[in-house]
């Protein structure tokens, strides 16, 4: 009954809470959401990492595969995120194509991220080869604040990330993973502290 009528008038739903200075969650209306972070939590990834939001869960995993640079930029790598907003997360999205939001907070994500990391560190051979890092992000379970939980489980996984060594063959260019060699860790430039804050005639921190 609640998650219908919070779903039919959710802004009459928030005020009722809003009055009694409290939020749906109980936190006090200055409170903030306790913040957990789970560290290579799946083990076939470069890099990975879950945050507890709260009840928001997100999980984000580093895939790396070998690509060729631009010509503009021969000794720059990629980062390639994308945000995926499943139907068991919440009743809100549907199946069939990306939901619009999903799409949404996956460009502001390549912003947010465009900047983390100096992608000249993902450089194999100057003109030859790069990394690649796609960046598989995944809502569990959304109960707000997705996208800040998102910054925070993809710059967690990325600092977490160990590239493997490689070998590039001379003659022919052909690029390979270097099994006996050892990895790197990817150095971060800065990592991102999110904060969403709703303007009103209440000023509210999430």
């Amino acid at each position: 009954m609640a998650e219908d009528f919070q779903e039919a008038q959710p802004h009459e739903y928030l005020r009722l809470f809003l009055r009694d200075n409290v939020r749906p969650d109980n936190r006090a209306i200055t409170g903030f959401r306790d913040v957990r972070i789970h560290c290579n939590t799946v083990k076939s990834a470069l890099g990975s990492a879950m945050v507890c939001y709260g009840n928001t869960r997100v999980i984000a995993g580093v895939k790396g595969k070998f690509a060729t640079p631009h010509i503009d930029t021969p000794s720059r790598g990629y980062i390639v995120p994308n945000l995926s907003l499943p139907p068991l997360c919440n009743s809100k999205y549907r199946p069939g194509p990306p939901d619009p939001r999903a799409t949404v907070m996956s460009h502001k994500l390549v912003e947010v991220l465009s900047g983390v990391l100096d992608l000249e560190e993902l450089c194999i051979s100057a003109r030859r080869a790069v990394w690649a890092l796609y960046m598989d992000v995944v809502c569990i379970n959304d109960d707000g604040n997705v996208f800040d939980a998102a910054v925070l489980a993809a710059s967690a996984a990325l600092y977490n990330t160990y590239l493997p060594a490689t070998h590039v063959h001379e003659e022919t260019g052909f690029v390979s993973v270097d099994e006996e060699g050892e990895g790197r860790r990817i150095h971060l430039q800065y990592i991102p502290v999110p904060v969403s804050i709703a303007g009103g005639s209440v000023c509210i921190f999430s």
